[in-house]
């Protein structure tokens, strides 16, 4: 194929492709809703509505990413624990990209904060039982669920030697 044919194809396929990319929505807003679950509401206007886990009483602190393509947030679970059922634990952390949730971390603990790091690669939280010492934290790969980094806090921490995914958990 001569340099020019090549040009042009080339340019053809910019012509042909352009479109499509410059049609793929953002996410505009993300929220829980009265029912517990999750909506997404797209930057074209579009809605997606991810229902609540199966047990799950609902879902809070829905998050978007920066990427603009990824949400998470944490389904809550009613508490085992017969005299406090009216209590509800979030023990799952839900990531949800392009239409289909990509991971689930879950902890027989509770997650008490979590964000994304690393734009929207990777997820941080901590964890830790509903009352007592020492909060787990981990870093996790989002696409494959990889744990990446784990600390144990036991609050004689230097803080100044903290991973900075630890600080901003804390």
């Amino acid at each position: 194929m001569s340099m020019w044919r090549r040009v042009l194809w080339l340019g053809g396929m910019a012509a042909v492709l352009t479109p499509a990319i410059a049609q793929t929505a953002s996410i505009s807003q993300a929220y829980a809703d009265k029912s517990g679950s999750v909506k997404i509401v797209m930057s074209d206007g579009k809605t997606v509505l991810v229902p609540k886990e199966h047990g799950a009483t609902g879902a809070d602190n829905v998050r978007i990413a920066p990427d603009g393509r990824t949400v998470g947030w944490l389904a809550t679970w009613p508490n085992p624990e017969p005299d406090r059922s009216w209590e509800v634990l979030p023990s799952t952390l839900i990531i949800w990209r392009d239409g289909e949730i990509v991971h689930k971390f879950q902890t027989d603990l509770t997650f008490y904060a979590w964000s994304f790091w690393k734009g929207s690669a990777q997820v941080a939280y901590r964890t830790g039982p509903m009352h007592g010492p020492a909060p787990n934290y981990e870093l996790h790969d989002i696409a494959t669920g990889r744990l990446l980094q784990h600390f144990l806090d036991d609050d004689n921490a230097d803080a100044a030697k903290l991973p900075e995914w630890v600080k901003e958990l804390k």
